[in-house]
């Protein structure tokens, strides 16, 4: 009699089982019919590509979609450093700075707005004394001057011929916005990032950071502008000279959103010659050591120099201003907040925004 009820239970239990999965599997065709939907990818479809690394342009660094930056002071060597990267993208070097090249069509759009075509000319020419490559081996290294509707322009040449990589510089120059208005920044990076994915490329933005921050800690709290700017980017990388040697370059991740720690906490060391060319020294220094400004750890904190550091005449907003008074101080954010608090209570600084949204600058 037992051995009866426990079959007719063995079998309700199977029953119940079989239609447990035809649920799911009913349900998962329901998910999984996205025809007619272009934009939809499902989980299972994502899952199902088993993607174990990012693809990238320069192993491990700089991956082969998206948008990254290169930012840094004036006369750190921003330019040329790019100008450096394209050269060896097209000409079909196997690496860059010891690091193995990706590359899949040779070519690079390089958008100048700072420097003309007889600049240029000069520019390659005295990098090409070290590289020795001749004209045609460069015929991938496209330039645009006219930055006018740009984004158009950009397709137009990539619909010619695809393209590695993008450069801007300086993004500045053609965003021709307020750069401490966020939402405006990102719409406006947007229409980048649509082309990136388009035709699988990489687009870097030359930038930035607000003066005298490199002397403080390579931070992404020192870039120039709004946070928005760095939040659209997946990657963001400091070029900065070194305070005591003046042919030496430190080349700072500081977001990298796909690259673990050990890569953002020491610069690469760079050595920078007269032909204006780049060597990877295999060195790495401390962020830490990067600073002339150390944090300040008064007891009594200095108020005063915390606004000056922070504010810097540039508008920020709250969030921002946290990030960088904890930056400069070695304090959490709670710290942070308490300072913040007392810099507003003794007017050190002034709202030149609006109520809801307030933006804060020095009060000279």
């Amino acid at each position: 009699m037992s051995n009866t009820l426990l079959d007719v239970d063995v079998l309700k239990k199977e029953n119940k089982i079989t239609k447990y999965s035809q649920l799911i599997a009913e349900s998962a065709e329901k998910i999984n019919n996205t025809e007619g939907i272009d934009y939809e990818r499902t989980g299972q479809e994502l899952l199902s590509r088993k993607t174990e690394f990012i693809p990238t342009l320069i192993e491990p660094l700089l991956m082969k979609q998206g948008l990254i930056g290169l930012v840094g002071a004036s006369e750190s060597g921003k330019s040329t450093f790019l100008r450096l990267l394209a050269l060896h993208i097209v000409s079909n070097q196997p690496h860059f700075l010891g690091y193995k090249i990706n590359a899949t069509h040779h070519s690079v759009i390089y958008v100048s707005s700072e420097d003309d075509e007889v600049s240029i000319s000069y520019l390659l020419n005295k990098q090409n004394k070290e590289l020795n490559l001749k004209p045609i081996e460069i015929a991938g290294l496209r330039y645009i001057f006219e930055t006018a509707d740009l984004d158009k322009k950009l397709e137009k040449s990539l619909q010619k011929r695809c393209a590695d990589a993008i450069i801007i510089d300086a993004f500045a120059d053609v965003y021709g916005g307020d750069m401490h208005r966020s939402n405006e920044v990102r719409s406006y990076l947007e229409k980048f990032s649509n082309l990136a994915k388009k035709y699988q490329c990489l687009i870097i933005f030359l930038h930035h950071i607000n003066k005298g921050t490199e002397l403080l800690k390579p931070s992404k709290n020192n870039i120039t502008g709004t946070q928005g700017f760095e939040a659209k980017l997946r990657l963001i990388i400091e070029l900065r000279a070194d305070l005591n040697n003046p042919d030496l370059r430190h080349l700072c991740i500081i977001k990298a959103n796909y690259l673990s720690k050990e890569y953002k906490l020491r610069s690469y060391v760079l050595n920078f010659n007269e032909n204006m060319i780049f060597h990877n020294t295999g060195e790495r220094t401390d962020f830490d050591d990067l600073a002339e400004c150390k944090p300040i750890n008064n007891e009594k904190p200095n108020y005063k120099e915390i606004a000056e550091n922070v504010f810097n005449n540039n508008p920020i907003l709250n969030k921002e201003a946290i990030e960088k008074i904890a930056n400069i101080t070695s304090k959490s954010e709670p710290t942070a907040k308490r300072y913040f608090s007392e810099i507003l209570k003794l007017k050190l600084i002034k709202n030149i925004g609006t109520n809801t949204k307030p933006e804060y600058i020095f009060n000279s």
